[in-house]
């Protein structure tokens, strides 16, 4: 993330999609992934990665976020 935004450089609102239960931004099931993602609060660490406002959202849900 870090690298796509600054080789592009990128200031604003970022938005992410993960394949596992997200609540507020917080990873909540991951389970086709490593299990240390469970309990990360994404949201804060790609923001605090970025530099940048960070939404992070299920992947099947962020079709039918209100834009």
């Amino acid at each position: 993330m870090k690298q796509l935004t600054t080789s592009f450089k990128w200031s604003g609102p970022i938005g992410i999609t993960f394949p596992g239960v997200v609540i507020d931004g917080k990873i909540r099931t991951a389970a086709n992934l490593d299990p240390a993602w469970i309990g990360v609060d994404a949201g804060s660490l790609f923001a605090k990665v970025t530099d940048n406002p960070v939404r992070v959202l299920n992947d099947a849900d962020a079709p039918a976020w209100p834009r």
